[in-house]
């Protein structure tokens, strides 16, 4: 079944061989994703390789054990995975020098659209009379981050505490929408305290509270020192529609979400992309 699998998988890649000089592999199968990756990596790739699509395979498990199994041999490829919390912790399934697979800096995909340029030509195109400046100093990028941060920082740490110590209880599935203050996108300090205790509580019945403060503080220590907290908080389920509820404040819009993320993908900042260049499977 397996080598079935993946000799479909190759073929629907051979099907696009006159469109495609390199063959890119990612987890998301949701419909609007194919759009967004070949509006980023055509983007990444531009002057060395056409992208014009791109192959949704599914979970990171089996994206790595596509790329482990992977017997292509005739043009470049690329596996693409999510960074998770794996970019916070020991990721035991790749090693840092290993090509052929490129993991995110990233939580997610969804993480680089919180991006300034990608933010502008959103509000300017949808808003009839206010012009780019006028919206963004209203948007107030760094004013809204820095209004965040700790609390973005807490939400982390915690998160990766429990994936660690109670990987069965939900952590970025619980909607961001249930610890929002308003309509611009800010976090609730009261909502994201009584979600904190409550992962903590669960925490604390499998390891005592001086290992906890200990892993807390160097999660939080680390977040610090980066000063780019919302980086490692799942871009999918809580940096973007943090990002959306904001947009939506500042500009009447009837595009969906899933359309607005297609166009913002065309003007993201791919230039923190560019490390998967060297990641690329050369085998001619």
């Amino acid at each position: 079944m397996l080598e079935r699998s993946e000799k479909a998988m190759f073929s629907r890649a051979k099907f696009f061989q006159h469109v495609n000089d390199i063959d890119i592999y990612v987890e998301d199968t949701k419909v609007g994703f194919k759009k967004i990756f070949n509006n980023i990596f055509s983007r990444v790739f531009s002057g060395m390789y056409r992208v014009n699509q791109v192959f949704p395979i599914g979970s990171r498990a089996e994206v790595i054990k596509k790329w482990r199994n992977c017997q292509e041999k005739e043009r470049p490829y690329l596996f693409v995975v999510d960074g998770d919390f794996y970019i916070l912790g020991k990721d035991d399934e790749i090693k840092g020098d290993e090509v052929g697979i490129f993991r995110l800096e990233r939580y997610s995909i969804e993480n680089y659209f919180f991006c300034n340029k990608a933010i502008e030509v959103f509000l300017d195109e949808e808003s009839p009379d206010l012009n780019a400046d006028v919206l963004m100093r209203n948007f107030d990028m760094e004013g809204w981050l820095k209004q965040n941060v700790l609390l973005i920082e807490k939400i982390v740490s915690i998160y990766f505490l429990a994936s660690q110590v109670i990987p069965e209880v939900p952590t970025v599935s619980f909607k961001v929408n249930n610890l929002l203050a308003d309509r611009f996108g800010n976090l609730d300090e009261i909502k994201v305290e009584a979600r904190f205790s409550d992962l903590k509580r669960k925490i604390l019945d499998v390891i005592d509270e001086e290992k906890f403060n200990d892993m807390y503080e160097a999660v939080r220590c680390h977040l610090g020192e980066t000063g780019c907290a919302h980086h490692f908080l799942s871009g999918k389920t809580y940096i973007l529609p943090m990002l959306f509820v904001r947009m939506r404040s500042f500009v009447k819009t009837n595009s969906r979400n899933d359309n607005i993320q297609i166009r913002m993908a065309k003007n993201i900042d791919v230039e923190c992309l560019r490390g998967c260049i060297d990641k690329v499977q050369r085998n001619s």
